[in-house]
């Protein structure tokens, strides 16, 4: 076989996990790989925004200052 069919996008791992745990989420039918991937990506999404709030914080605050100081960017546009 060649080496390019031997590579994919996806990881095997071992999680432990408690019995009872495992044994429930198998009695629901859980995809426990697709939930442990959408916890990890949710995880990873919250990290990046609370960084992202801290990097540009000084930026929010400048731009909330002057919205409060002269209105919103777009106020002279609005019709009502």
């Amino acid at each position: 076989m060649p080496a390019k069919e031997h590579m994919s996008s996806k990881r095997s791992l071992n999680v432990t996990l408690d019995r009872e745990l495992y044994a429930q989420a198998r009695e629901h039918g859980y995809n426990l790989s697709a939930i442990l991937a959408e916890a990890v990506a949710g995880k990873l999404r919250a990290e990046a925004r609370e960084k992202w709030l801290i990097e540009n914080q000084k930026g929010i605050e400048a731009i909330n200052k002057y919205t409060e100081e002269n209105g919103h960017f777009s106020e002279y546009q609005r019709a009502f």
